[in-house]
């Protein structure tokens, strides 16, 4: 197995999606993390924050897209079948639906946060740019 030296191959394309979706949720987590502590006070570690975000029903939207992006690092670290173009095009497309499916719980949190959060839109942004470098 030769080296991927330009990234194309399955696995390089679903290694860049990942953690650009990694990014842009971790935006997500932040904005969450704002409105919850102007309820609630200041949250003083990141484990009492990893243990909100897994367990305040507040930060549970979140759950499909940490799912998606699970799935998207599993597929990528899978050996045998090797990860194919196939299973790329799927996992793009599955993202995608998650964010802009309207009607959907969190695809309208998620447009919400678009329009109120700069740092969202941002990453909103630098997520479907990586998501088009794969596409080239």
């Amino acid at each position: 197995m030769g080296q991927d030296l330009f990234g194309t191959s399955a696995r390089s394309k679903l290694d860049r999606l990942s953690a650009a979706a990694r990014t842009l949720h971790k935006a997500l987590i932040d904005a969450t993390q704002r409105d919850y502590e102007k309820i609630h006070g200041r949250i003083g570690n990141p484990y009492q924050l990893f243990t909100i975000v897994a367990n305040d029903p507040a930060f549970a939207w979140l759950q499909p897209m940490t799912r998606a992006i699970v799935e998207v690092e599993d597929l990528a670290a899978r050996k045998e079948p090797a990860p194919t173009e196939g299973d790329w095009k799927d996992a793009l497309q599955k993202l995608d639906r998650l964010l802009k499916t309207a009607g959907q719980p969190f695809a309208d949190r998620y447009l919400a946060l678009l329009q109120s959060s700069p740092e969202v839109a941002v990453e909103d942004g630098r997520f479907h740019a990586a998501l088009r470098e794969g596409v080239s």
